[in-house]
């Protein structure tokens, strides 16, 4: 394997998007723990990324490192949108937040879609396994409800 593009990753020492799906189930748990009503979520509803279990890139490195001698870019990614509202209110979800989310429309969105092809690596026998819910419900859980 020469290179790989990968797309957000989520789980503990992900990356920065993990970081910052952590740091917001921290803000809405804190929320949840202050009685508060409302939750604030920056940009508006409408971008979309996909994620990828930070498990899943060592584990497709690997499949690669033994199953591909090929020079052009192979993409790593769950091949699934999720826009950033559904993923706030996931993550309200897996928290157990019962107030408002309240949209801050005035920060600016990023790129309206991040959605790699990532065919090439599903033709050589990869697939993620983990699902957005359960990487995040585990990470929540593993990080803080210990």
């Amino acid at each position: 394997m020469n290179n790989a593009l990968i797309t957000g990753i989520t789980g503990q020492d992900g990356a920065y998007l993990a970081e910052l799906l952590l740091l917001k189930g921290y803000e809405v748990r804190e929320a949840k723990e202050l009685s508060k009503t409302t939750f604030e979520v920056w940009e508006t509803v409408t971008p979309k990324r996909e994620f990828l279990h930070v498990d899943h890139l060592g584990k497709s490195c690997l499949h690669l490192m033994n199953s591909y001698e090929g020079n052009v870019y192979v993409n790593i990614g769950a091949e699934k949108v999720i826009s950033i509202k559904e993923l706030a209110l996931l993550i309200k979800e897996i928290v157990g937040f019962n107030g408002e989310i309240v949209w801050n429309t005035k920060k600016i969105d990023g790129t309206p879609r991040k959605l790699l092809d990532v065919s090439l690596i599903h033709s050589l026998g990869w697939q993620h396994t983990i699902e957005l819910k359960e990487g995040i419900t585990k990470v929540y859980r593993e990080t803080f409800l210990k």
